[in-house]
């Protein structure tokens, strides 16, 4: 006589079961691949900038530029000198852009914010 045991599926909320062996139900068996395959990604990201190749890239992009590069004319709008205390990516990595300097710019915190946040909606 076989026994056939069942559990719930391990994401959050699911009150589905799987079998013995299986840690999620067949919907976000997919869901959590994709999850952990942006996090190995990101992970990547982090780790690059963790470099001395980037440390050294962006003291040289923030010596040539030590203002912010104002790219929403907020700063020139208002009368402000900024100093620039981030390095972006004109074209950002995941749409082609290189880790060079031509591609680099100098930015505050807040006009990288809001040029990221741009970026993705």
């Amino acid at each position: 006589m076989r026994c056939f045991v069942r559990k719930a599926c391990a994401y959050p909320g699911c009150p589905r079961l799987v079998e013995v062996g299986e840690r999620y139900c067949e919907e976000h068996r997919a869901a959590v691949r994709r999850a952990e395959s942006r996090m190995r990604r990101r992970d990547e990201v982090d780790a690059y900038y963790a470099t001395a190749r980037w440390r050294k890239l962006r003291r040289m992009v923030l010596a040539r530029q030590p203002l912010c590069a104002d790219p929403f004319g907020v700063h020139a709008e208002r009368g402000e000198i900024v100093p620039a205390t981030e390095v972006d990516h004109i074209v950002p990595l995941r749409e082609g852009g290189v880790n060079s300097l031509e591609n680099l710019q100098a930015l505050c915190a807040s006009c990288h914010s809001r040029k990221t946040n741009a970026e993705r909606k």
